[in-house]
């Protein structure tokens, strides 16, 4: 995890420079940009960890910031919804406080094992994206049941 929180670290204090000019260190633990924001405020970024590959999504701009950590619950709803243009959407509780607080802040979420953002076709309509984020939290991929039946065995 130490590998994870520098690489975030690094992406969310560097300075004044733009996200753009910064050079990313693809050596094993540094942030891979997978998606940068363009209409939203969440970025994806993978993170190349002991055991898998993290993914890790930055609400951030160029300044230097504390970094604040969002955790989700144990379920394997997803932490993002994706819309027809590619924009991402935080389905925390928390949503409104990112956008409030983004000025003082960088916020981060580190996705479960298993879990991807649930992306929308550009022709749903309201019920039909409702219906499929709810069928999302009870369809849990193979990866997530065996990494939570992992932890279930350590304890």
């Amino acid at each position: 995890m130490a590998m994870v929180l520098a690489a975030m670290g690094y992406l969310a204090c560097a300075g004044a420079q733009r996200l753009d000019e910064i050079k990313v260190d693809q050596s094993r633990g540094a942030a891979r940009p997978i998606l940068i924001a363009s209409g939203g405020s969440w970025s994806e970024y993978s993170v190349a960890g002991p055991a898998r590959q993290i993914r890790i999504y930055l609400a951030h701009d160029d300044q230097p910031k504390p970094i604040v950590f969002l955790l989700q619950g144990s379920g394997c709803g997803p932490s993002f919804t994706v819309d027809g243009h590619g924009t991402y959407h935080s389905t925390s509780l928390f949503q409104d406080v990112v956008a409030a607080a983004s000025r003082r802040v960088h916020f981060a979420v580190v996705e479960k094992p298993g879990v991807a953002p649930l992306k929308f076709d550009a022709a749903m309509n309201q019920e039909e994206k409702v219906g499929a984020f709810e069928l999302a939290g009870f369809r849990c991929s193979q990866e997530f049941l065996r990494k939570r039946d992992q932890n279930r065995a350590r304890r």
